[in-house]
């Protein structure tokens, strides 16, 4: 199985482009946030859209924010955590972004 790596320079490129960055708790539907505890990253939150999970994301200890999308490998940290919202659901919205069988 292949996967596509996305580099922090896509989602400075992202933000440029998008018009409209909405805050996390302003979300349209169908995206949902929730948190978890988790043992190794401490609040773990995830994104969902309805009922099926698109990714996950956390806060490093360095105050950086850390992308874990479900169809793809992504290597960087983030500033804010909209940057990684935005990320998680662009992955999920474009096929060509998404890991290969």
């Amino acid at each position: 199985m292949t996967q596509k790596t996305i580099e922090p320079q896509f989602s400075m490129q992202f933000d440029e482009q998008c018009n409209c960055v909405k805050k996390s708790n302003e979300l349209a539907p169908p995206y949902e946030i929730d948190s978890v505890y988790d043992k190794d990253f401490g609040k773990l939150y995830r994104v969902w859209k309805s009922y099926r999970l698109l990714g996950t994301f956390y806060s490093s200890l360095d105050g950086k924010w850390i992308a874990q999308p479900l169809y793809a490998t992504v290597n960087g940290r983030f500033s804010t955590s909209n940057q990684v919202i935005l990320l998680i659901i662009a992955i999920d919205s474009n096929p060509q972004l998404q890991q290969t069988a």
